[in-house]
């Protein structure tokens, strides 16, 4: 029995009963577990006993008519309900799970897991109890996240219309006070473009905390050579930069066409936006596999350095970088993409070089 022996450690470390036996059922190894349970010695019972032995009438009996003859001809049996008396002649209710092996040693042997139902119990209350926080974590949740949106809904209308005022006041000013001096003029200029930028992030970020509304739409096929031109064409219509595409897919892709034109256009425009190259260089590749479509967009621009490429999808964190236009970034933009992504199912990672470039990857789930 020089494989049982090996067993010795691995025994001693289990959270329940557990004993080796032979076909017959005599003890050939057994944890300290097993003999508390019964209150024997290892001594006592290794050699000496037969595991049934220490059965109560009803389980011998149905340990003759069902365990054994179930053990040798499926091999295994599981959650067996069996009735242990132990030395000092208390019933202890245990559910027996059991394995044959007959390759491991020249002579089979059983191995037999004993669960003490008061401990099964305890463990289970535990994790019902558990189970219960969960799903109140969760409930709480999705209430914070449901007012989150009620909230930038809110926000969005509350400062939307003063900032309206403002232009209006603003262009108002322009027209009627005729001709005024420049710094005046570059003032109210300013007021006018101020208030249409913040506007503008006030969008995007109900934007981004709605972005679920865009979720729902149906995965449709899509000519996926035909639409990355098409955006190409859009962010490039002069061709003063080189892009490229290579798909290493099916040209028919099956996702949502709504989501996949966001990903695109933001992350194209940030590899054209965030370069100081003189001349912008741009590769989209596509691949897949059973359960995703992978998508990398890599760039010779800026680059981002290794600290901070965690940073850039927490929101509104823009670095304080100016892009090559001498404008500030939201942050918003990689977060919701993020957010977008992981409501999916999909995720999306960066690999970047400062001064050299970076690379984009975002994966799609398929189904």
């Amino acid at each position: 029995m020089t494989n049982v022996k090996t067993a010795d450690l691995y025994l001693e470390q289990l959270p329940c009963g557990y004993i080796l036996s032979d076909k017959e059922g005599k003890i050939l190894q057994a944890n300290t577990q097993f003999c508390q349970m019964i209150g024997y010695s290892a001594e006592q019972i290794i050699h000496q006993r037969y595991w049934q032995d220490f059965l109560a009438i009803g389980s011998k009996i149905y340990y003759e008519t069902h365990y054994a003859p179930l053990l040798a001809m499926q091999g295994n049996v599981e959650e067996i309900s069996f009735e242990f008396i132990n030395k000092e002649n208390i019933k202890i209710p245990t559910l027996v799970n059991a394995k044959k092996h007959t390759n491991e040693c020249p002579n089979s042997y059983i191995s037999i897991a004993i669960f003490e139902m008061k401990q099964r119990q305890i463990y289970e209350k535990e994790l019902l109890v558990e189970k219960r926080k969960a799903e109140e974590l969760a409930n709480e949740l999705k209430a914070i996240n449901q007012d989150l949106e009620q909230f930038a809904h809110v926000i969005s209308h509350d400062l939307k219309s003063p900032l309206g005022s403002i232009i209006q006041l603003t262009q108002l000013l322009k027209d009627n006070l005729g001709e005024i001096d420049e710094q005046s003029a570059f003032f109210l200029q300013s007021i006018e473009n101020s208030s249409f930028a913040l506007i503008d992030l006030i969008s995007r970020v109900l934007k981004y905390y709605t972005q679920t509304e865009i979720l729902n739409k149906d995965k449709e096929p899509i000519e996926i050579d035909t639409l990355i031109n098409q955006i190409i064409i859009l962010l490039d219509p002069k061709k003063e930069h080189q892009i490229s595409f290579t798909n290493h897919a099916n040209n028919i892709v099956y996702l949502s066409q709504a989501i996949l034109q966001q990903l695109l256009i933001n992350l194209l425009g940030n590899a054209i936006k965030y370069n100081d190259k003189p001349l912008i260089k741009i590769e989209i590749t596509l691949t897949e596999d059973a359960e995703f479509y992978q998508l990398a967009i890599k760039d010779n621009g800026v680059g981002i350095e290794a600290k901070n490429q965690e940073k850039i999808f927490r929101l509104f964190n823009n670095l304080g970088k100016k892009d090559r236009f001498g404008n500030y970034g939201t942050g918003i933009g990689l977060p919701a993409i993020k957010r977008t992504l992981q409501s999916q199912g999909g995720s999306i990672n960066v690999e970047s070089t400062l001064g050299e470039g970076s690379c984009f990857t975002i994966k799609l789930k398929k189904q």
